[in-house]
């Protein structure tokens, strides 16, 4: 489980959340929100699994596995709203549109282009560049202590507590604003 919220909208709304901080919020200053709509801010305390753009043998293994159900639930469920179809933005950017149902249901963020999953992206990017720093400085010990490979030793030397800094920042939780919109109404049964 990466994170797991679930959250009444009924008349005492309340929040049940794992592995996250959940909290109400107001709309955002300056952004305003129909009246049909429920906000929460949230900090998770971990990040979803971000698999690589393009790797058809991984797209198989995702398919053909329980590996999405087994280590990456973000998961999201919304009681208690009226029938319809409501769109989900975190940050003030739309992620889907979901029917009240769906959202009663629960779904997973983690399989949606999200911040967080923008940020789990960021975070593997510099955990390659960490490794491919150490497998640099690996193989230039074997070499020949020439001054040229000494002077590489050194750069490669300095960048790797930068690149090993820059990972650790963008892996630090940040705090995210969603926002539920009611988008269309169920329509209204004709007596």
């Amino acid at each position: 489980m990466v994170t797991s919220v679930a959250i009444d909208a009924g008349v005492k709304p309340s929040a049940d959340a794992a592995n996250t901080a959940v909290t109400r919020s107001h709309p955002r200053q300056g952004k305003k929100l129909p009246a049909k709509s429920v906000g929460r801010k949230r900090q998770s305390a971990a990040l979803p699994f971000p698999p690589p753009e393009i790797d058809p043998v991984l797209a198989l293994v995702l398919k053909n596995s329980d590996l999405v159900a087994a280590l990456d639930q973000e998961t999201l469920q919304v009681r208690s709203l009226t029938a319809g179809s409501y769109d989900l933005l975190i940050d003030g950017r739309k992620i889907g549109s979901f029917t009240a149902d769906q959202l009663a249901s629960g779904i997973n963020l983690a399989t949606m282009e999200t911040p967080m999953l923008e940020q789990a992206r960021l975070v593997a990017f510099d955990t390659e560049k960490v490794i491919f720093w150490n497998r640099s400085v690996s193989k230039s010990s074997v070499v020949p202590r020439l001054p040229s490979s000494l002077a590489t030793a050194q750069a490669l030397a300095d960048a790797y507590p930068i690149a090993v800094g820059r990972q650790r920042a963008d892996a630090q939780p940040l705090t995210h604003h969603y926002d539920l919109v009611l988008a269309s109404p169920a329509p209204r049964a004709i007596d």
